[in-house]
């Protein structure tokens, strides 16, 4: 997995053409960067060997893509995920609701977008990462978010409250949320720090209770989800702000912890 692939392009397609030259018969998938794409990379991805790619265009408000100073567009994400699709490359896309600038509107006008894109799954989650030193925890401790002197080790998320629960009950067109990123658990190292481990021992997934008793499972019993890499347990919840089509599940579990 590489997660900046095609930055810089040139190397990109070094990279595939290497793999040609030398015919490695191998399958590999990577993160694009919406921006700096052109067909030429794409079919040598595909002939390298690429069959998955996560494209990370955080949202459809052109507002809201410019106020997180990124330099793509909607319509180049646009022109991006048809070039994959043209060629076959199982797309997933990545939108990131709450930061600096967003409101219901520029919500809906991303999700609309992600509804529209020919892509095969989506994660949308809700808050942005602050990283300290940042434009983003400046803005944090300017908002009243957090302190200057908060650390940042244990994960803090840039999000109002009014949005944040907002999002979470609101359906996200044909794609589900896929969790909050306010979870000290979210990144699958920080698990083996002891002290967040005390804060989270279990992996929740949330469900509405009407959901749950449909299910005719109650709330702390052991679940089974099943996901892309396979089933998940984890730990029930309850909670009348999740939408009733919609589980939000902790993100990370599935890889091997350290004891």
């Amino acid at each position: 997995m590489d997660n900046v692939f095609n930055l810089p392009l040139s190397y990109a397609k070094r990279i595939c053409a290497l793999i040609l030259k030398r015919e490695l018969k191998i399958k590999w998938r990577c993160i694009l960067q919406p921006w700096k794409v052109d067909e030429e990379l794409v079919r040598m991805m595909v002939l390298a060997g690429c069959g998955d790619v996560s494209l990370g265009f955080e949202s459809g408000s052109a507002r809201v893509i410019k106020a997180m100073n990124k330099r793509y567009t909607p319509e180049g994400v646009r022109y991006i995920c048809s070039l994959l699709q043209k060629y076959g490359i199982h797309t997933m896309g990545f939108l990131l609701l709450g930061g600096p600038g967003e409101d219901r509107h520029t919500v809906m006008e991303s999700l609309v977008f992600a509804d529209s894109l020919p892509v095969a799954s989506m994660r949308v989650t809700i808050g942005i990462r602050i990283y300290p030193y940042t434009p983003l925890a400046r803005q944090a401790v300017k908002d009243g978010m957090i302190t200057a002197d908060d650390d940042l080790l244990f994960p803090k998320f840039y999000i109002d409250d009014d949005l944040k629960m907002w999002t979470r009950a609101t359906p996200c067109c044909r794609w589900p949320m896929s969790g909050s990123r306010f979870m000290p658990m979210y990144h699958s190292e920080q698990r083996q720090i002891k002290a967040a481990r005390e804060k989270r021992p279990d992996p929740l997934v949330t469900l509405h209770p009407e959901t749950a008793a449909g299910l005719g499972i109650a709330e702390g019993e052991w679940v089974l989800l099943k996901t892309p890499m396979g089933r998940v347990r984890m730990k029930l919840q309850l909670s009348d702000a999740i939408d009733r089509r919609m589980a939000d599940a902790d993100h990370g579990w599935w890889f091997p912890e350290r004891k």
